[in-house]
C-alpha cells in the first residue's frame, strides 16, 4: 500500500492523501503540524483509517477547545469552522458531542447570551430572530429564546428607552418626522401595532 500526501494543483492550502494513487482525504495545511505523515508500520488502509481518524479527532479537538477558551460559540460555527479545514463528518460529530459533554459547549446558554446582548443593544425581537436565522440556529430554539423579549411589556420599554435617546429631539408632531422615527424602530425589530401605539401617545 502506498501513501502519500501532496498539495491540491487547483487549492495549494489543501493538502490531499492518496492511496495507491488515488485520492483517499484532503484537509486543509493549517489544521495538522506541518510535516504531517503516516507511519511506516500501518499496512492496511484498516490501520490507516484508525491513525487518521484518531489523529484528526485529537487536532480537531485541541483547536475547538483552544477557540472556546477565548469567547463562546455556537456548534455549528465550531462545525463550518472544521468543515472548512477538512475535518470528516463523523469526527466533527464526535468532537461537538465530547465538547457538550464537558460542559464547553451549551447551545442554550449562548443563543440566551446573544438574545441578551441584542437586548441591551436596543435591538427587537424581528431582528434578534433575523440575526439567528441567518447564523443557523433551528428555530424551536430561536422561539424558546424570544419568548420573554417578545412581551409587549419587554418592547414597550425598548421603544421607549431608543425614544428618549435615540430619537429624544424629534419632533413626532411633525408627520415625516413621525414616520422617520416609526420606521427607524420598525428596523430597529420591534412590533409595529407596539412602536405606533407608543409613538402615537406622545
Amino acid at each position: 500500500m502506498k501513501v502519500f500526501i501532496e498539495p491540491c494543483f487547483e487549492r495549494p492550502k489543501i493538502m490531499v492523501i492518496y492511496i495507491d494513487e488515488e485520492p483517499w482525504h484532503e484537509f486543509d495545511s493549517s489544521f495538522f503540524p506541518k510535516h504531517f505523515s503516516f507511519p511506516e508500520h500501518l499496512s492496511t488502509i484498516e490501520d490507516l483509517e484508525e491513525f487518521y481518524f484518531r489523529t484528526e479527532f485529537q487536532s480537531g479537538n485541541r483547536l475547538i477547545i483552544a477557540k472556546l477558551a477565548v469567547r463562546n460559540y455556537y456548534s455549528g460555527e465550531l462545525k463550518k469552522l472544521l468543515k472548512e479545514k477538512g475535518v470528516s463528518d463523523k469526527t466533527i460529530a464526535r468532537i461537538i458531542k465530547n465538547c457538550k459533554e464537558d460542559g464547553y459547549l451549551d447551545d442554550e446558554a449562548w443563543i440566551a447570551g446573544f438574545v441578551n446582548r441584542e437586548r441591551r443593544n436596543k435591538n427587537g425581537p424581528a431582528l434578534t430572530r433575523l440575526k439567528l436565522k441567518r447564523i443557523g440556529i433551528p428555530e424551536h430554539l430561536i422561539e424558546n429564546a424570544l419568548a420573554p423579549v417578545q412581551e409587549d411589556e419587554v418592547q414597550e420599554e425598548g421603544v421607549r428607552k431608543i425614544l428618549q435617546t435615540k430619537y429624544s429631539s424629534r419632533n413626532l408632531k411633525d408627520i415625516k418626522e413621525k414616520n422617520k422615527v416609526v420606521a427607524g424602530l420598525m428596523r430597529k425589530g420591534f412590533d409595529f401595532d407596539i412602536v405606533i401605539e407608543i409613538v402615537n401617545s406622545l
